[in-house]
């Protein structure tokens, strides 16, 4: 009996040195599974080109180290933004675009159907931008007579604080004011002051934080005219907008044989304009007239074709 008592110990002994066996396998390989990812997730990497700009801009983002022939999926700052594949040795390059949203510093991730992972910093920066960049200051006749002047600038702004207050100003001359969105974003119109013309450089500042964007647009000498004929003659307007301050300006007509006349002359103001002259002037035979403005714009005379002015009856 005692003998049968042994074997039967020595059963369980045997059982329970094979459980051991058993379970140190076990967590071997399991903890050479754990060893293996962790190696290969360790030697994923990701760089991105650039790594910083604003909203909407492309970011190229090169992978290195990740499983071979495998699916991508990219994410900035937890939401997805993209996806591809790698090649066949483990690396990819996938273009991304940065998304509309406060500047800061974000996570861009990457990470493949096999559990490899990486991720780099992308930091958004603010951006603007104004249409047109050519410009002229508001013209009260052009207005009247419905000529299209560029004097409005349409302008965005984006990649600064969410809630900013940003002032937009040309020359230092504060022209609207601007409050961000959630994203960070803010857009406005704002109708270009009077001056002369030139290089003009609009800003959008955040006071509170500091930041700010610049644009330069090309304030454009400009000029209209309207003209009625009557019994007596011809009823004359003009005006003009950034031309030279103090300077002489003529709007000139171009008589059928090619001589060409001076209608008016008059000097600009302290910022380059001239408000409506009118006056009458002599009748003339049927036919059409070329006119041109003529003046001096950024330390130079230029003329200006202004259109034509037509008579379809004699006075």
């Amino acid at each position: 009996m005692r003998w049968v008592g042994k074997v039967r110990d020595s059963n369980r002994w045997t059982r329970a040195a094979v459980a051991l066996a058993l379970t140190l396998c076990v967590a071997a390989a399991a903890s050479g599974a754990l060893a293996t990812v962790s190696q290969a997730s360790t030697s994923a990497r990701i760089t991105l080109s650039p790594t910083l700009g604003p909203p909407g801009s492309p970011v190229i983002v090169k992978g290195t180290g990740f499983a071979a022939s495998a699916s991508v999926t990219l994410e900035f700052n937890g939401t997805s933004t993209g996806s591809g594949s790698t090649n066949s040795s483990g690396n990819f390059t996938i273009t991304i675009t940065a998304p509309h949203v406060p500047a800061a510093t974000y996570t861009v991730r990457a990470a493949d159907s096999k559990g490899h992972a990486a991720s780099a910093p992308f930091r958004i920066t603010p951006f603007m931008n104004v249409s047109p960049l050519t410009v002229t200051p508001n013209d009260k006749l052009c207005n009247q007579i419905q000529v299209t002047a560029p004097s409005v600038v349409s302008l965005s702004a984006s990649g600064f604080l969410a809630g900013a207050t940003l002032d937009v100003t040309m020359d230092s001359k504060t022209v609207a004011t601007l409050i961000t969105n959630a994203s960070g974003s803010a857009s406005g119109k704002f109708t270009v002051l009077a001056q002369t013309p030139g290089n003009r450089t609009i800003q959008v500042t955040d006071p509170a934080s500091g930041m700010n964007r610049r644009r330069v647009v090309f304030v454009q000498s400009f000029s209209c005219w309207s003209a009625l004929a009557t019994k007596s003659g011809i009823n004359w307007e003009w005006d003009g907008v950034a031309w030279d301050a103090g300077v002489s300006v003529s709007l000139l007509l171009r008589e059928p044989n090619g001589t060409q006349v001076t209608v008016h002359r008059v000097t600009s103001g302290v910022r380059g304009g001239f408000g409506i002259y009118s006056w009458s002037g002599i009748c003339r035979p049927t036919g059409t007239y070329p006119i041109s403005v003529r003046g001096r714009s950024q330390g130079r005379t230029i003329t200006i074709a202004a259109g034509n002015l037509k008579i379809l009856r004699g006075c």
